[in-house]
């Protein structure tokens, strides 16, 4: 039920989304959620239905910021979401 759910969202992202990218990611012991990037943002979706859009923290960098959330990415596939004072290391589940 998860996967369907889940993969109905990413298909209405990716549906008013233009050139963006999105991905999806599981956070062991947090939350799963979609990424969408666009040129210089990051629209972070849960699956309970919370969006928040980031800023690129700083220009060439896979770092994305506002006050309270930072999304990142850290490696091949990999990310690392820190959610207000809760922070997960997430793995790359689809693009």
């Amino acid at each position: 039920m998860r996967y369907v759910i889940a993969s109905a969202l990413i298909a209405g992202l990716a549906a008013c989304s233009g050139g963006s990218k999105t991905a999806t990611f599981s956070c062991p012991n947090g939350p799963e959620i979609a990424v969408t990037y666009a040129d210089d943002t990051a629209t972070v979706t849960f699956f309970g239905g919370r969006t928040e859009t980031l800023p690129r923290f700083e220009p060439g960098k896979e770092t994305y910021a506002k006050p309270g959330m930072v999304w990142s990415e850290t490696g091949f596939r990999t990310g690392r979401l820190t959610d207000g004072t809760s922070s997960y290391s997430c793995d790359q589940t689809s693009v």
